[in-house]
């Protein structure tokens, strides 16, 4: 059982629906904060149109934010591209920001990125900063540079 285990935060997926939400949230221990993950930074409105989703990013990402809102979760897992709006009508949320890039860097496969200080002053609650740091010639030093500019 996940409560054995008191992790600080899971993650579940918000396409999955309103009742496992609301039961993920139940089976959480009380610290725990559960977050739905919206849409995936590596994906963009070509990418919807594929799956059969009509709309933007943006709409798709806010559609799943009000479902785990109105669900009962802490927040959701969104692009620092949607995390300033999402952040101004959910105040007390929780947002995890993936795929952040620091200026200059190599996007790679994220198609909506922005920059760690920009995610974070648009609201977000935790910054997941990757492979700008883990494949850098010295990690410790791109770990303190993307720091400073925070």
């Amino acid at each position: 059982c996940i409560q054995v285990l008191e992790p600080a935060i899971v993650t579940v997926h918000a396409s999955s629906g309103r009742a496992m939400l609301e039961d993920a949230k139940a089976a959480a221990a009380e610290h725990t904060k559960v977050v739905a993950v919206t849409m995936l930074t590596s994906l963009d409105e070509r990418d919807l149109k594929r799956a059969g989703v009509n709309g933007t990013p943006h709409d798709q990402v806010m559609r799943l934010a009000e479902l785990a809102h109105d669900a009962g979760l802490d927040g959701i897992v969104c692009s620092g591209q949607e995390v300033g709006e999402v952040h101004r009508q959910w105040k007390d949320g929780f947002f995890v920001v993936p795929g952040l890039r620091p200026t200059g860097s190599h996007i790679g496969d994220q198609k909506r990125v922005v920059t760690p200080r920009h995610a974070r002053d648009d609201g977000a609650s935790v910054l997941v900063i990757g492979r700008p740091i883990s494949r850098a010639e010295d990690p410790v030093s791109a770990a303190r540079a993307i720091e400073a500019t925070l």
